[in-house]
């Protein structure tokens, strides 16, 4: 009962959060990004992409290997926030703005990635090479996005904080939706979200999760400002915007062939005109 209990009073808060968080631009998350011309992914991209998909799947193989009831483990908040990552991989060329979504979500839920690497879960091994997929797998939830940030290749949206409050709501309900309900149907604790972790104490009593719960959201938002920030650092060491795909000129050419002579023009002063106003 007291699990139901704690579902309806989540739902019954974060609901209305999310509700009133995409209120406040009044329009659905993937139409803030305005539709662009879409470029092939540059060779360090696709490389890590394709190893993150590759660690991805042996996570999958090796709890498939263990008995298919390890199979719910995949729903572990670092399986979900690879999925976002790869969703934006490969469908940056599909629909770049649902890709942009997945991408800015994911960047504010990486401080469940920095947990797992400061304590990792690595003590049920039982197949040679779970122990370098656990390590490889994380390292690249973090090196992904740093080199999509470095890149230029998605567009961080970070004003009045919108996307650290999707992560913040999404991700509780996702907590309590579908791992506390699957942990129940499947007779598992996914994510302890059932019961307590054996350490530390003080995270004990039927309200353990709420206890974490405050830090969780202030890591998101942590999360998400360091992202920021490194686009922002990466810019002033290199001394601007840098092009790395040659993207202002093409897309010039494709806002001129697409009837937009003044996205044409916006797009050729780009690469100046807003690293100008920034520092400004």
């Amino acid at each position: 009962i007291h699990h139901l209990v704690k579902l309806a009073a989540v739902n019954a808060v974060f609901i209305p959060f999310l509700l009133s968080t995409v209120r406040m631009r009044g329009k659905p998350a993937h139409h803030h990004f305005p539709k662009q011309p879409v470029f092939p992914l540059s060779l360090w991209e696709k490389l890590a992409g394709y190893l993150l998909l590759t660690f991805q799947t042996l996570q999958l193989v090796y709890k498939v290997l263990r008995g298919w009831e390890k199979v719910p483990n995949m729903l572990f908040p670092c399986h979900a926030i690879g999925a976002l990552q790869l969703y934006s991989f490969f469908h940056y060329e599909r629909n770049h703005p649902r890709a942009s979504v997945a991408f800015n979500l994911s960047a504010s839920l990486l401080q469940f990635v920095a947990i797992a690497l400061l304590i990792p879960d690595i003590e049920d091994v039982r197949f040679p090479g779970q122990v370098a997929t656990f390590w490889g797998h994380h390292l690249m939830l973090f090196l992904f996005p740093c080199i999509m940030i470095v890149m230029e290749r998605f567009h961080l949206d970070y004003d009045d904080l919108y996307y650290t409050r999707l992560a913040i709501g999404w991700g509780t309900l996702f907590f309590y939706d579908v791992q506390s309900v699957v942990s129940v149907l499947c007779d598992t604790n996914i994510n302890y979200m059932v019961t307590p972790p054996p350490h530390p104490k003080f995270l004990s009593g039927q309200l353990y999760r709420f206890k974490v719960m405050p830090l969780c959201y202030f890591l998101a938002w942590v999360s998400g400002t360091m992202c920021h920030r490194l686009m922002l650092i990466k810019r002033r060491l290199v001394g601007g915007h840098v092009d790395h795909h040659g993207l202002a000129a093409k897309k010039a050419a494709w806002a001129k062939r697409s009837g937009q002579p003044d996205a044409a023009a916006d797009a050729l002063v780009v690469s100046t005109s807003t690293t100008t106003a920034r520092r400004r």
